[in-house]
């Protein structure tokens, strides 16, 4: 007999085999064994062939073998890898019905299970369960450190630190002291919820009490120090890591020079790549592609195509020991194309093809973005058409990008044609969607159409921001429609109305209808708004101020327009000639010359420009100052 369950046990890799040797021992006599059945169980759901595992389970009791907890544990566990959580609580209620008293990993085990498919509240009732004592299910065991940190880390997941540091601190109430797993979980909950404070806390009692923080420990508190942007200190946290003997590893390396880059300190950041291998750290394609990311957004995309190419050839200064994937590759095309060597980028995602990589939507959709920003239409078109054919789906950005390319060529029923085309396919237009289209027939002077648009996207459930607001007042103002803007940022600032605003005006969307009701010789209108404006906290800026200056000078109001000047130069407001021209030739058409007002122009650094002096000379000469005009 026990050969055969030696042989039984050596057959667990391959579970086939260990099915047909438990055929032999029963066709000689023999009946397996409680251990070889579990053994063979736990084979099967190793192997995900949990059906199988069932089957062997309900037959070893009709052959009169009765499964024990380790049995039961062990096919609840394979039900709940395989997220069959309701198989899994029917199998946990029934083996209590027939007397088998579940422990506490059979406990923890299905708690696991309920945890990671979202029923963590059924997890919780299960844990007070086993706090409490007797119940339904017949509990008469008391929760462990691993079920306490199973359930810690699945509200922590779920964004429920509080009630998770509640658990912590019953756990400890109970007598037990939390482990590295109890503290880190907590640790990252706090600081996914971006509670930094507690968390550092959470860490230094975990150092107090003599538990030894991990690299996951470690890493997610570096990770939080980048996010804050404090470098530094998750530099200095990564050396106290090496001096207490925690081996970084490649997530917390990683991390860090991901939060480098953040900074735009890459050269720090490329040293510690450096570092990390000499430490022993291979570096992986995810962290060269951050470093590559980071080279990019500085400028520095010559290095960036240098280690690329240390990538490919597998020598070089950095030890590298990966090849480029599809992600890094789009990095660097993406960083070409931003800095207008889109027909570099080209080779690069022609390489990138004869490499055997498929080119992704991020790839396809940067090299579409720089053709288009270059004006190459066409090689976009073409481009976008073999995304289509390779059967890549493009997304919400690559739709947004040829719109935007339709739109500024004037084609915006095209790029309406488009956007249909965009939603039969499935892909949701965002806000930068609508926005570039409503913008492209403003242009276009189809203000009808645009304001359709608008009220359209709305309906479909993606709200406005100020931007798309601004884009369609703008769009109102320049076809005269200054008093239907006005109309539309009363609905703004009331937050009610049709549109369901959920955004206000800004100091861009004031400057637009000031500068519209004034070129429709609102002027009295603009005023009010322009009150309304610095009552409510938003600061006027130079385009406001000159926008008003400008109706006050059209329409004769030479006092109010001085008196805003004035405040305008009080305010500190760069001043450009643009503003000063406006009240020059103001001034100058009523006849009144200001040379105090050209004085102060001068003294505020703003060099009057010929159109300026052509205006105060013709003044002049038009009141008979002649020898004034001379030596002005």
């Amino acid at each position: 007999m026990l050969s055969f369950q030696h042989r039984l046990h050596t057959f667990l890799q391959n579970c086939r085999s260990g099915l047909a040797a438990m055929a032999g021992i029963m066709t000689r006599g023999y009946i397996p064994d409680i251990v070889i059945y579990s053994t063979l169980i736990k084979g099967l759901c190793m192997e995900h062939r949990i059906s199988e595992a069932t089957r062997l389970f309900m037959g070893m009791q009709k052959l009169g073998c009765r499964p024990d907890a380790i049995t039961y544990s062990t096919l609840i566990k394979g039900l709940c890898m395989e997220h069959r959580i309701s198989e899994a609580t029917w199998l946990f209620m029934r083996m209590q019905m027939l007397g088998c008293r579940p422990d506490a990993i059979t406990y923890g085990t299905l708690m696991k299970g309920l945890c990671q498919t979202g029923n963590i509240n059924i997890a919780l009732h299960l844990h007070q369960e086993m706090l409490h004592g007797p119940s339904r299910y017949g509990i008469k065991c008391k929760p462990t450190i691993i079920s306490y940190s199973i359930v810690i880390d699945a509200l922590c997941k779920d964004r429920r630190e509080d009630e998770a540091s509640e658990l912590f601190k019953e756990m400890k109430a109970q007598g037990m002291m939390p482990d590295v797993i109890s503290y880190t979980s907590l640790i990252h909950g706090f600081c996914r919820s971006g509670k930094l404070e507690k968390a550092e806390c959470l860490f230094n009692e975990m150092l107090d009490v003599g538990v030894r923080p991990d690299v996951t420990a470690f890493s997610v508190l570096i990770d939080m120090l980048c996010k804050e942007g404090k470098v530094i200190e998750a530099k200095e946290l990564l050396e106290v890591m090496i001096q207490r003997g925690c081996i970084p590893n490649i997530v917390t390396y990683t991390t860090l020079v991901k939060g480098l880059c953040m900074k735009r300190r890459i050269s720090e950041a490329t040293q510690l790549v450096m570092k990390m291998q000499k430490l022993g750290c291979m570096s992986d394609v995810v962290a060269y592609g951050t470093l590559m990311k980071g080279l990019c957004q500085t400028g520095n995309i010559k290095i960036a195509l240098e280690l690329h190419k240390k990538m490919l050839s597998d020598t070089g200064l950095y030890g590298i020991n990966c090849k480029p994937d599809a992600i890094s590759y789009s990095i660097i095309i993406e960083g070409l194309c931003k800095d207008g060597r889109e027909d570099e980028a080209r080779k690069l995602f022609k390489e990138m093809k004869a490499q055997g990589m498929m080119p992704d939507v991020i790839s396809y959709t940067s090299l579409i973005h720089g053709f288009c920003r270059s004006g190459k239409w066409e090689v976009a078109k073409c481009l976008f058409n073999e995304m289509v054919d390779t059967g890549v789906r493009p997304n919400v950005t690559t739709f947004s990008v040829l719109i935007d390319m339709l739109c500024k060529e004037g084609k915006v029923i095209e790029a309406k044609e488009l956007l249909e085309v965009m939603m039969q396919r499935g892909c949701i237009p965002d806000i930068v969607t609508y926005t570039t289209l409503v913008k492209g027939l403003c242009m276009k002077h189809k203000i009808s159409e645009a304001a359709q648009l608008f009220m359209k996207m709305q309906k479909l459930g993606c709200m406005p921001d100020v931007v798309t607001y601004g884009t369609l007042m703008k769009g109102l103002c320049q076809t005269g429609n200054s008093k239907f803007a006005l109309k539309l940022h009363k609905k703004m600032l009331n937050d009610t109305g049709p549109y369901g605003i959920n955004c206000k005006p800004n100091a861009i969307s004031y400057s637009i209808i000031i500068h519209g009701l004034c070129k429709d010789r609102l002027e009295d209108e603009a005023r009010e708004l322009f009150k309304e404006m610095k009552a409510l906290g938003v600061i006027p800026d130079v385009i406001s101020y000159t926008s008003l200056i400008h109706g006050f000078c059209r329409s004769g109001k030479l006092e109010d327009a001085k008196h805003l000047f004035n405040e305008m130069v009080d305010q500190g407001l760069q001043l450009d000639d643009v503003a000063y021209y406006i009240m020059v030739h103001g001034f100058c058409k009523e006849g009144q010359i200001d040379k105090a007002l050209f004085q102060k122009m001068e003294a505020n650094c703003c060099t009057p420009n010929i159109i300026a002096y052509n205006t105060f000379l013709r003044d002049f000469c038009k009141s008979n100052k002649s020898e004034e005009a001379f030596n002005f």
